[in-house]
């Protein structure tokens, strides 16, 4: 594909600093200038995947440091990106270290992604003697991102580690993005006593933990999965670092996640926030290497944001299981799937469906009918298997996945025996809902035993059938 443009873009790379905007536009080769149907001037990049198909990728500065700039970059760069499905946050961030922990003792150059929640931190309750904190949290949602992260932590326990390559390329083609020497990596915190803490005279090095992870490449991040700690803050205070690390069990400072998650989760959109820890937020740091620091985080960010892109599928089977994946979690959270999942679904369809059915004619507009029955008839006999699979549905969220799976198969026979019989846009929904259904069943058996081959072909078939009635004349 050549020029991509933002009508093309399928995934947008969010950063807020000059930094993390440089390092991302070099580690994607994003030197395509395309201007939106706003005005607004974005870089595009063509990032083969693992499936070897090609992804068209745009990369974003948000207008400002903070939360709500973050938030209205993902407005903008939804509407400038139609076919946009994906957004990830490259950037760097404060590292929340705990040498007490050394499985959780995040160092400089690491890598922490958000695969749990991004906790706001910032909204707090003034008290005479201290500040409460009441956190908010926005749920990273399980779907392609996350499950690409999944991926590529499992690839590593086997030594295959991508992002360390791209590390090393962006340094050899531009050294100011180049790793700090090892001894410059000092943990300086303040002294305890009140009296003589705001004195650098008085400050301790506090000994990094032996970390028998790090022996293999120490010259290379480690990789942390799990919270990061968002607020309009500049987090430079170890002991509430050190307060929020344990009661929200974070891993990382910053100052955009949360709105970009917010804005990103409202608009429907798969998220997840990587950042490179460039400093420990506090007040002492090393400032002969900080600023080098800095764009080596921001190298080791996108670094990983590269190898996230290019594990998002494209081949249909693992679409389906994604999307079963995103569904679930909806569900496991309260929010509803219609009318909202009709987006949902329509991202499949357009995406999976087309090499199922090549061979069917195009849908038509309208909502034109084949029946025989009168239409009164066959809307009730729509919206009872709609309600056997609300039930189905109902069963899966309380783990009685006999009941559920056994209604489906029921469901399934009625509807191929009466497909003719059935409003068209009702029979393309049980259908679908059929095929998450189905892909759940698979994915239960893989859990049950990791060591068989997931078939998501039943489903597959199910979405081609989808297609299918929506095309009939």
């Amino acid at each position: 594909m050549a020029g991509p443009t933002t009508a093309d873009a399928t995934i947008a790379v969010i950063t807020a600093l000059p930094i993390e905007f440089a390092a991302v536009q070099l580690m994607l080769s994003a030197t395509n200038r395309c201007q939106a149907v706003s005005g607004r001037v974005l870089f595009a990049a063509i990032v083969n995947n693992v499936d070897g198909q090609e992804h068209v990728v745009v990369v974003v500065r948000t207008s400002a440091m903070g939360n709500v700039p973050a938030a209205e970059a993902i407005a903008q760069v939804r509407d400038d990106c139609p076919r946009l499905q994906h957004v990830i946050f490259s950037g760097i961030a404060g590292g929340a270290p705990n040498p007490a922990r050394v499985e959780r003792h995040v160092r400089l150059g690491d890598i922490v992604v958000a695969t749990d929640c991004i906790v706001n931190y910032g909204n707090r309750k003034e008290h005479e003697d201290r500040q409460e904190v009441r956190p908010q949290q926005v749920q990273i949602i399980d779907g392609p991102l996350t499950s690409a992260v999944r991926r590529l932590e499992n690839a590593a326990v086997s030594g295959q580690r991508p992002w360390d390559g791209y590390i090393d390329d962006l340094t050899k083609r531009n050294s100011d993005f180049r790793r700090p020497p090892p001894e410059t990596d000092q943990l300086i915190e303040a002294s305890s006593l009140p009296i003589v803490s705001r004195y650098r005279m008085f400050d301790r090095t506090v000994a990094h933990p032996l970390d028998p992870a790090r022996t293999l490449k120490p010259l290379y991040p480690k990789i942390f999965l799990g919270r990061i700690a968002s607020a309009d803050v500049v987090q430079a205070s170890p002991t509430m670092r050190d307060r929020i690390r344990d009661e929200q069990r974070v891993l990382a400072f910053e100052m955009e996640g949360y709105g970009f998650s917010f804005g990103a989760m409202n608009r429907q959109l798969n998220f997840i926030v990587v950042r490179g820890v460039c400093d420990y937020a506090n007040a002492r740091k090393n400032r002969t290497s900080e600023d080098q620091w800095q764009r080596y985080a921001a190298n080791t960010a996108a670094a990983y944001t590269l190898a996230i892109i290019r594990e998002i599928p494209t081949s249909p089977a693992r679409q389906v299981s994604e999307f079963a994946s995103y569904a679930r979690t909806l569900q496991r959270y309260g929010t509803p799937l219609a009318p909202d999942e009709a987006a949902i679904l329509q991202s499949v369809t357009t995406n999976v469906v087309p090499s199922l059915s090549a061979q069917t004619s195009q849908p038509q507009g309208g909502s034109a009918r084949t029946t025989d029955a009168p239409p009164k008839a066959s809307e009730r006999l729509a919206r009872d298997m709609l309600e056997n699979i609300r039930q189905a549905e109902d069963w899966q969220r309380v783990y009685d996945f006999d009941k559920a799976f056994a209604l489906a198969d029921e469901v399934e026979s009625q509807v191929t025996q009466l497909e003719k019989e059935l409003p068209t846009e009702d029979c393309r929904e049980i259908y679908f809902r059929l095929a998450k259904i189905d892909v759940s069943r698979t994915d239960l058996a893989r859990a049950q035993d990791p060591t068989i081959t997931p078939d998501y072909s039943r489903a597959l078939d199910l979405l081609g059938r989808a297609t299918r009635v929506g095309g009939r004349q």
